[in-house]
């Protein structure tokens, strides 16, 4: 039963996928694929979201070959009940506009940032060495940048059995909060 849970997912987001390359609209009857840029997009997505006052949430690093798994694991999240916000970090673009789309299409309350592009923009972080935060790397660096005051930092092939949002009630968590937060 896993298994043909786990093939049932798998065609979605490739469904998903091929779907969300392109907007299809009717003009006289026939499909007209009407193509929008990738900023004009994602201007069009983020005007609708703003999630600065949210203070908790959960992390995953990602990138393009992860979003299948990704995709499972926000739809596993939701299904267990979890509503916090998800912040999807990459690096200088190692997701794709198809991957950004798949995403918001699966749910609103989700959030995708390219922390190399923002720590060069600042500043922050050598252009030259960007890269260098891929992979495993990018974990320490999306703790730094996130904004969020308490992070559960999940991998993209997690296998989650209950609500992680629990943990946040815990009295090993609520003993260990300062007072400032």
């Amino acid at each position: 039963m896993p298994l043909l849970g786990t093939c049932i997912m798998c065609l979605f987001v490739v469904y998903i996928y091929m779907i969300s390359t392109s907007a299809v609209a009717m003009k006289d009857g026939k499909d007209v694929y009407e193509s929008i840029s990738k900023d004009q997009w994602l201007v069009q997505i983020q005007r609708h979201h703003d999630f600065s006052s949210i203070r908790r949430g959960i992390l995953v690093c990602v990138f393009d070959a992860m979003i299948p798994m990704a995709a499972s694991l926000v739809l596993e999240l939701r299904a267990l009940g979890n509503t916090d916000l998800i912040q999807m970090y990459h690096c200088n673009g190692e997701l794709s506009a198809a991957s950004h789309r798949i995403l918001y299409m699966l749910d609103a309350r989700l959030e995708i940032v390219d922390v190399c592009k923002d720590f060069v923009a600042s500043g922050r972080l050598p252009a030259a060495k960007a890269n260098d935060f891929r992979s495993f790397w990018l974990k320490p660096l999306a703790l730094v940048h996130t904004r969020l005051a308490e992070v559960i930092l999940l991998d993209a092939d997690d296998l989650l059995f209950h609500d992680p949002s629990q943990l946040w009630q815990t009295p090993g968590y609520m003993g260990g909060l300062p007072s400032n937060i």
